[in-house]
């Protein structure tokens, strides 16, 4: 009786441990056509865990304990990647990881032309957070000029935890989790509109309305950043908005266009 009341203890710890954990998957690309990558290793350096992905570019980690983990990914002939996921208990967190392949360094050639104007200094603060891993996700002006015919929002809806959300021809981000202090609630559009700066500047929530991703090129900006929650936020983007997410825009300051995101009344 003691053999089998230890064999129970034992199967219940196992069967509470199970349902306590977590499991992260996904797929890894090169580029938001769904152009998957094979043979690729996903790292989780906190738990010493790597895997690399299948034929079909997908991934999977189970058994993982609840908690916020740093996932990267180095691959030759891709900048290195670093996010952020946070599982938990019982979760089954499902990502696309997005990698920009690098330029090939060509012979030197020698040309005379008119040199070109270096981003602005703004762009820096994009620039810092990327490249020290913070919390959040970003698209490069390497990736945004891959595609820069398409609308923004092509690129947004890649982003994991946040959702669009359509009001006539009009598209919106919105945060696919629930929360938010109901201030989206006022623009009449169903969802948790994510809080959205362009160049550090707060342009919703406020009027005319929610920025019309649907009508936004891609062309018109160098670096995008986006935040689940407030919380994982820039300490200087977290303080206002809906509370449903941060999305930080900035726009290509050495491009001749005086046109501002359009923002629609939905």
């Amino acid at each position: 009786m003691r053999f089998l009341s230890a064999l129970f203890l034992l199967s219940s710890a196992r069967l509470a441990l199970a349902q306590a954990s977590g499991t992260f998957v996904g797929i890894v690309t090169r580029d938001t056509l769904d152009h998957r990558l094979s043979g690729i290793e996903v790292r989780i350096p906190q738990l010493q865990r790597s895997v690399r992905t299948n034929d079909d570019g997908s991934f999977r980690f189970a058994g993982i304990a609840p908690g916020k983990y740093a996932v990267s990914i180095r691959a030759i002939g891709y900048e290195p990647f670093t996010t952020f996921i946070d599982i938990k208990s019982g979760d089954l967190l499902d990502a696309e990881l997005t990698l920009v392949p690098v330029a090939v360094s060509l012979d030197t050639v020698r040309t005379v032309d008119r040199a070109k104007p270096a981003p602005p200094l703004i762009l820096q603060e994009f620039e810092s957070r990327r490249r020290a891993g913070a919390f959040g996700q970003f698209l490069g002006d390497s990736a945004l000029r891959a595609h820069e015919d398409d609308m923004l929002i092509s690129f947004l809806s890649k982003f994991h935890g946040a959702r669009t959300v359509s009001s006539g021809t009009s598209t919106f981000l919105a945060s696919s989790r629930p929360g938010g202090n109901g201030r989206a609630s006022r623009d009449r559009v169903a969802g948790c509109l994510v809080t959205v700066f362009e160049n550090g500047s707060l342009i919703y929530p406020g009027a005319p309305g929610p920025p019309d991703f649907a009508h936004i090129r891609a062309a018109d900006y160098s670096g995008v950043e986006f935040y689940v929650s407030s919380v994982e936020a820039p300490a200087q983007y977290s303080r206002s908005g809906t509370g449903c997410g941060v999305l930080l825009l900035w726009r290509r300051q050495w491009k001749r266009d005086t046109t501002s995101a359009k923002r629609v009344s939905p």
